[in-house]
């Protein structure tokens, strides 16, 4: 994945505007990135599955941290962005296999390209929800 850092970013377009979702955020892309510069610099496969685990734990925090939020401040639409949670949840143990079986680099961009699309569709409309109950 020549360049991983260019491909693995949160532009400023992907920003919720809602400090701990955007520092989680940034944290899951700076994961993917650095798994996508172990590629690249040949690391051991065990290694490489274990920073996989790290990233699908923290996941689960950052989604865990996100339901607490919708659950203190009464947010309306929690049912569904709780619903794409799970959905994410199951597919993570497809991605893991996957990713233990060598298809690396393509979990990588399918974790990166949920990642951004669940943030667009989903982290927005929390974020800005947010940003005015405050």
């Amino acid at each position: 994945m020549a360049g991983s850092d260019s491909l693995f970013v949160i532009d400023p377009s992907h920003l919720v505007r809602f400090v701990d979702m955007d520092a989680h955020h940034r944290r899951m892309v700076r994961m993917l990135a650095d798994m996508a510069a172990g590629l690249e610099r040949g690391e051991a496969p065990g290694q490489l599955d274990e920073q996989f685990d790290d990233y699908m734990a923290f996941t689960r925090v950052h989604f865990r941290h996100e339901e607490r939020l919708m659950e203190t401040s009464l947010y309306a639409n929690r049912e569904g962005h709780e619903e794409a949670h799970a959905r994410l949840l199951q597919q993570n143990e497809r991605l893991r296999e996957q990713f233990r079986e060598g298809e690396r680099e393509e979990v990588l961009a399918v974790s990166y390209e949920w990642l951004i699309a669940h943030i667009e569709r989903h982290d927005m409309p929390l974020g800005n929800f947010l940003g005015r109950a405050a």
